[in-house]
């Protein structure tokens, strides 16, 4: 499993929620229940290939975790969460080394990403809940993109994005955590519970994992 898997633990299981199958990556360090630190220069997990958690066009998505930002990171468009392929699949991450939000996406052309910057900023040095919901409208149709950003700013604040590129789940490759695997840039902060769904889930929804 490699030496990251020796130093950091992870569980991944797979369950069904509202009859749709998702994943929860539940990730810790030495003790359960304690989250992991990536330090921003050379550590991530590495959690394999999974096309069960790739973007094909019209399916809908969700994705929570929680993240304590404690600096800057390695370099430009670092990735927390990166499930690449060889056309790029999907990834959050910071617009440039700032500490705000973006969702990317391969386009479905191949001719380019689309990166959608989330006007959502971490706040660093404390806890931050992040739920991003992504509903497709299909092939050519209008997908909207919801994130919730929960801290000492707000609880929460939303915000909602249109699009109509679609995504590409073509190619394959790993979905990892911590770092950008195209560029290479790595995140400076902690993460906890990590979930990824192929639903949209309902504010009650979000609200009920935020408040675990």
């Amino acid at each position: 499993l490699g030496d990251v898997y020796k130093r950091q633990g992870l569980f991944t299981s797979p369950y069904v929620q509202n009859q749709t199958f998702s994943y929860e990556f539940d990730v810790w360090d030495d003790d359960y229940g304690t989250p992991v630190t990536f330090y921003g220069n050379n550590d991530y997990i590495a959690c394999g290939s999974d096309t069960s958690i790739d973007m094909a066009i019209g399916d809908s998505y969700s994705i929570t975790c929680w993240i304590n930002k404690r600096g800057s990171n390695s370099g430009n468009y670092a990735h927390f969460l990166d499930n690449y392929t060889s056309l790029r699949n999907w990834a959050v991450g910071n617009w440039l080394n700032t500490d705000q939000l973006f969702f990317e996406w391969r386009r479905a052309d191949n001719a380019a990403w689309t990166a959608t910057q989330l006007s959502l900023n971490l706040i660093q040095n404390e806890w931050n809940f992040l739920a991003i919901t992504v509903t497709s409208g299909g092939s050519g149709g209008t997908k909207t993109i919801v994130t919730r950003l929960y801290n000492s700013a707000g609880a929460p604040t939303t915000t909602t994005k249109t699009t109509t590129d679609d995504w590409s789940a073509s190619g394959t490759g790993n979905f990892e955590i911590g770092r950008s695997q195209s560029n290479g840039t790595y995140f400076n902060s902690e993460l906890s519970d990590v979930r990824v769904y192929k639903t949209v889930l309902s504010l009650s929804d979000i609200n009920t994992i935020y408040n675990k």
